[in-house]
């Protein structure tokens, strides 16, 4: 942190990215005008950038999965959540499907991207993962997960589901 004086009397802070943006005789003019955009753009960029984190925020839906995997032979244990994608207790070498049912009832089109990851994303194919929903319309998604043979008994699958909801126009 270097300080700096205000008019002589006392010392105040500056912090290191603001140093190079203080007047300074020796600059030119010129310089000072290249430094105020640089500035602009840096506070421009910032702005925008919250912008797009606060709109992907609002148009992503996050869904925790799971699956824990069963002795061959075992019974298939299901449980009907509705705040995640759980596939319950999956015996080995199984295959089993859930469904996931997207509807726009909004006045404009979506692009709707499905994607999987984390230890349950090896496992999962999703069907279809990139839909495009007009006003109204209802589509299902299927994830069919294929519990492997090799399995560990036991062993629990995780993951997030990622449904991003992207608009096709803004207004």
């Amino acid at each position: 942190m270097r300080w700096e004086t205000d008019t002589g009397r006392r010392l105040l802070p500056v912090p290191p990215f603001l140093v190079a943006l203080r007047p300074n005789p020796c600059y030119s003019s010129l310089m000072m005008g290249f430094i105020r955009k640089r500035y602009i753009a840096f506070i421009a960029v910032g702005v925008l950038l919250v912008l797009v984190v606060t709109f992907l925020f609002q148009a992503l839906t996050i869904y925790d999965s799971q699956v824990i995997a069963k002795e061959k032979g075992s019974a298939i244990g299901m449980a009907p959540f509705t705040d995640r994608i759980d596939f319950g207790d999956i015996p080995q070498g199984t295959a089993i499907s859930k469904r996931l049912v997207l509807e726009n009832r909004g006045a404009v089109p979506n692009q709707v991207h499905i994607f999987i990851i984390g230890g349950i994303g090896d496992l999962v194919k999703v069907e279809p993962n990139s839909i495009t929903l007009e006003e109204g319309e209802t589509v299902e998604v299927n994830f069919q997960l294929t519990m492997p043979a090799s399995a560990p008994p036991e062993r629990k699958y995780s993951g997030k589901v990622f449904v991003l909801r992207l608009p096709m126009r803004l207004w």
